[in-house]
Formats: C-alpha cells, structure tokens, sequence
C-alpha cells in the first residue's frame, strides 16, 4: 500500500489564522500557505456551500438583518440589499412571512402590513369579511354610499345614487324609516292596501289637511285630491254633511218612509207639515209620548192618536192640552156607592157628571170627590146603575 500524505492544516488547523489559504503539495509533502488572497479566477463549487459560523463579508460589508447578498451583474461587485424580492420561507415580496395571511398548503398569501397590489382578479370561495374601511377608487367614501361598478369602462367608486334592497337599506332610505315617519315620503306608483288602512295623525291632500267636518274629494283625473264641505257624507257621524245629533234634519223637507217614535218633545213650526204628502198626512200609527207643538197646519184623515187611552166602558183618554177625561159605570143606591176612576187624575178632578140609569125622579149625586175615585148617592135604597163622565187634569 502506498504511503498516505497528512497535511500539516489537517494535523494541527488551530496553528492557521482565518485569512490563510492552506494547499498541500502531494509532490513536495508539504503545505503551502496563502495570506490574504486575492482570485483572479471563478471558484466553482461542485458541492453545497455550507456557511460556518461566521458572517460573510461582500465589498467590505458583512450587511444588516434581513438584507441579501445581490449580484451587480459584470459591471460591479456583490453587494448587501434589502431592495429585492426574496420567496422564501421567512421573506415573500421583500415582506416578513408573518405579515400574510394563508390557508395552510395553498400558495395564496394577502399583504396585511401595507398596501398590496394585486394583477389578477381574487375570487372568494367563501365570505369576504371587512374588518375596517375599504377604499375604492382612492377614497372610503361616506357614510350610506355603496361600492359601485362603472362596468368595463373604470374604476369602482361609491355613490349615493343606486337602489339598495337589504336587512339595512330599502330604495336608500335606512330600515327604521321603512314606513317614513321622520318627514315627508314621495311615493312614484299607487299604493294598494289589502287591508284597512289606520291613520294615526292628520293627512294632507294638495298641501292641506282641512278643517274640522270637511272630507277629502276626488276630482276626477288630472288633478290633486282636496278637502270640501260641498259634499254629501253617509257615515256614522254625519248624513248628508248633517252631524249625527241632527238626524232629524230641520233645515228642510224630510221624507221619512216607516214609522217615527219620538221619546221628547216635537215642534212643527212649518205652515204645512207633509209627512209623505203635500198636507200633513200620517198614514200609519205614530207614537208621541211627550208634547206635540204644530203651528200651523195639522191634517189627520184617519185616526190621530193624542196620547194613551182605554176604548173601554170603563176608560179614559188624554188630550194634547193635558186634560183627562175618564168615564164609565159604577151602582149605587142611599146608602152606599164608589166610583174608582180608571186613569187617577195628576192634579185636579174639576168635575164629575152622574146620571141614573132607568129611573125618573132618582137622581143620582155625590157626597165627596177626589184624584182617584168619588162617593155617590141616590134616592133608592135598592142599588142603581149609574153612568158618569169626570174631567181634570
């Protein structure tokens, strides 16, 4: 076997200082040192380079953290830069990996430390989410614009002039106001309610909400709704523009085609009261239970009814001044007889007419009278009958 040479550098490397090139002679068996060497010539490196522990100096500089060593091409030195794009693990862009946001596996990274330019467009599989403004064509915009398309032709910008339909924004007008209750509301098209509609405060019709009683009128096409009084209103509280508390109407003629109950007191002041014909003509039965005031003329061609009253042989009626009359039959003889009066009179009995039925000569008379009923007498001491008529009121 042939003897094997050592160099010197391997047997004792400490013995070097840092700037020696050491070259052993396998002709002389011996090394031969170089200091501070200067190549003229490429070093070709058929292996990796591995860097030791120390820095590596370029063009009199070892360079700062985060710099790369950058070739000047043929018309200068290596040099130390930060102004370079470095992909790599720790550098994307010239920006710190910790500044991009990705999805593990994908090689889809977004710039968070400053502005990024993209050349392509970014398709989002899922929700885009905004955490703070967004700037479209150089500016923010204003608060209720929205982000705008231009179509192919410029820029997105934000405008206030689009139609919005969203969980915010109905026709640009915020959601609270959906039904405009902060101003006035411009509606282009009819409004149709499929239910009924519920007014809480005033309308206005052609700048107007009228005054009290007036109704709000179509004029026909071609022109605005207004408030009149020169109408005729059916409703619960007007007939005819009459308020309710004249449903009986007095200003004029009044038609009526059934019967009419009054309660109180009713004044006829016409000179010619027609009740369904030119004369006052009642062609049914009608109940007054309190006065009846006619001033002129009253014309009754059948039965005219003035008050209650029996049609008995023992009755009575009133009549419209307030007197009452109360009649009939009662026996009587000297010793004994009472007439009870079928309708008690209010005030006053003013007088009672007696009459002996049968009998000549025996009279019949009372001996005492009241409101309610009268003693009678006559000259036989067999019992008589005995008719009479009271008056009073």
């Amino acid at each position: 076997m042939a003897n094997t040479k050592i160099s010197q550098f391997q047997q004792n490397p400490s013995a070097y200082s840092t700037d020696q090139i050491v070259a052993y002679s396998p002709i002389s068996g011996t090394d031969v040192i170089i200091t501070a060497p200067t190549l003229f010539q490429n070093i070709t490196l058929q292996a990796n380079s591995i860097a030791v522990s120390n820095s590596i100096s370029v063009n009199g500089s070892v360079g700062t953290a985060g710099q790369v060593l950058t070739s000047g091409d043929v018309t200068g030195n290596s040099y130390w830069t930060s102004n370079v794009t470095v992909n790599n693990a720790n550098y994307l862009g010239g920006v710190a990996a910790a500044s991009y946001l990705t999805t593990a596996g994908l090689s889809a990274y977004v710039n968070t430390s400053g502005n990024f330019s993209l050349a392509g467009n970014v398709t989002f599989n899922g929700n885009a989410i905004f955490g703070n403004t967004i700037s479209a064509n150089g500016t923010t915009g204003s608060a209720g614009q929205v982000l705008t398309s231009s179509d192919g032709s410029g820029n997105a910008y934000w405008t206030s002039n689009v139609t919005v339909n969203n969980a915010n924004y109905l026709n640009a007008v915020p959601a609270s106001a959906y039904v405009n209750t902060s101003g006035n509301f411009t509606l282009a098209g009819n409004i149709t309610h499929s239910g009924n509609a519920i007014f809480g405060n005033t309308i206005s019709a052609n700048g107007s909400v009228g005054t009290v009683g007036q109704v709000l009128t179509s004029p026909g096409a071609g022109a605005n709704a207004y408030w009149t009084s020169n109408v005729t209103v059916n409703n619960a509280n007007y007939l005819n523009a009459v308020p309710a508390s004249s449903y009986v109407n007095t200003s004029g003629n009044f038609t009526l085609a059934g019967n009419t109950i009054f309660s109180a007191n009713v004044t006829v002041s016409g000179a010619n009261t027609s009740i369904g014909g030119t004369n006052t003509n009642i062609t049914s039965n009608t109940v007054i239970a309190a006065n009846l005031t006619v001033t002129g003329t009253l014309t009754t061609p059948n039965t005219f009814a003035l008050g209650s009253a029996t049609k008995a042989s023992n009755g009575y009626c009133f009549l419209p001044n307030g007197v009452i009359i109360n009649w009939g039959f009662a026996n009587g003889s000297s010793t004994a007889g009472t007439i009870t009066f079928t309708q008690p009179f209010t005030s006053n009995c003013y007088g009672l007419s007696l009459t002996a039925n049968g009998v000549g000569g025996n009279g019949a008379y009372y001996t005492a009278l009241s409101n309610t009923a009268a003693t009678i007498r006559t000259a036989l001491t067999t019992n008589l009958s005995i008719s009479y008529i009271a008056i009073g009121y």
